[in-house]
C-alpha cells in the first residue's frame, strides 16, 4: 500500500519513481484488486491498541490522542515543504501512529490509476451492513 523508505533508495527524486500498484501490474496486469476501506479513525486506534501493546505500557484515550495530534502537526508541517504525495509517502512518520495508512485518497488513486476497472473498493460499513450483497460484488468482480 504504501511506499516507506522510497526517499532513501531514490534520493534524487521528488516523488516514488514507481507504486506498489506499479509493481504488482508489472507481474500480473490483470490481477484483480479488491480494496477494503475501514473508518480511518476506527483503523488507527485499532491499530495503535493491538499492535503496540506492551507488557510495561498502558495504552489509554489521552496517550492515544497525544500522539495523533503530534503526527497529525508533523504531517502538516511537511504539507508546508513538500507535496501530498510526499509527505503520505515519507518516512518520517511515527510507527506507532502510522496516521498516513489511513489517507486512502493518496494510495486509492495510484491503485485505481493503474488497474482502472479491475479495482473494486468495498467499505467495511457495507461489509457489515449487506455482508451477502457485498460478498456476491466481491464475486462478481473477482469472475
Amino acid at each position: 500500500w504504501d511506499l516507506e523508505g522510497w526517499e532513501t533508495r531514490y534520493p534524487d527524486f521528488e516523488n516514488p519513481p514507481y507504486t506498489n500498484a506499479d509493481l504488482i501490474h508489472s507481474v500480473t496486469p490483470d490481477a484483480k484488486i479488491i480494496v477494503i476501506f475501514r473508518n480511518p479513525t476506527k483503523r488507527l486506534l485499532s491499530e495503535y491498541i493491538y499492535f503496540w501493546v506492551t507488557k510495561r505500557e498502558r495504552r489509554t484515550p489521552e496517550s492515544f490522542h497525544s500522539e495523533v495530534v503530534a503526527e497529525v502537526t508533523k504531517f502538516n508541517k511537511c504539507l508546508e515543504i513538500r507535496s501530498f504525495i510526499q509527505c503520505c509517502h515519507t518516512t518520517d512518520h511515527s510507527h506507532r501512529v502510522r496516521l498516513a495508512l489511513g489517507l486512502y485518497i493518496c494510495y486509492a488513486k495510484e491503485w485505481a490509476s493503474v488497474f482502472r476497472e479491475n479495482l473494486l473498493a468495498v467499505t467495511m460499513e457495507e461489509y457489515q451492513s449487506e455482508p451477502v450483497e457485498t460478498l456476491l460484488n466481491i464475486y462478481d468482480h473477482i469472475g
